[in-house]
């Protein structure tokens, strides 16, 4: 491949909530480990270097007079 993968974070945890239960039953352990393995294999994200850019910071206004503090 051209660029290094990266298993995509977010979609792991989601997956680990969604198979959580299986984990604690004895008869599920290995079925529920290989459909977390199949799916994180397969949301794995390509790392491609020089795609950051600046973010556009908007300055706080301060609040109305109407809503001032006494």
């Amino acid at each position: 491949n051209k660029y290094p993968k990266q298993m995509n974070r977010t979609n792991a945890l989601a997956i680990c909530k969604e198979v959580w239960e299986g984990l604690w039953i004895r008869s599920m352990v290995s079925k529920s480990i290989k459909v977390i393995d199949d799916i994180l294999l397969k949301t794995c994200e390509s790392i491609r270097t020089g795609r950051k850019f600046p973010r556009n910071h908007k300055v706080k206004k301060p609040p109305a007079m109407e809503y001032k503090q006494l």
